[in-house]
């Protein structure tokens, strides 16, 4: 999903659109781990539009990003 809304570039990124999707797959994350989609989606709200950030201020940043959020989650594999 990241990886569709920037293959465009982060200048072009639809973020409003990608917010929604982000919320969407965190709602289905919260039901998947037992806690209420709305607080799971609440207590990511943030991420799309830090992603949208983060990649705009480093576009290489996009490379790497989902495994440095899993090592930061969950520690290196």
């Amino acid at each position: 999903m990241t990886k569709e809304a920037f293959a465009q570039g982060p200048a072009k990124v639809d973020v409003a659109a990608y917010e929604q999707k982000s919320f969407a797959l965190f709602r289905d994350f919260g039901k998947s781990m037992g806690v209420p989609p709305e607080h799971m989606q609440d207590h990511l709200k943030l991420i799309p539009r830090q992603v949208v950030q983060i990649v705009k201020e480093d576009p290489h940043v996009l490379r790497q990003l989902l495994q440095n959020f899993v090592d930061a989650a969950f520690g290196p594999q």
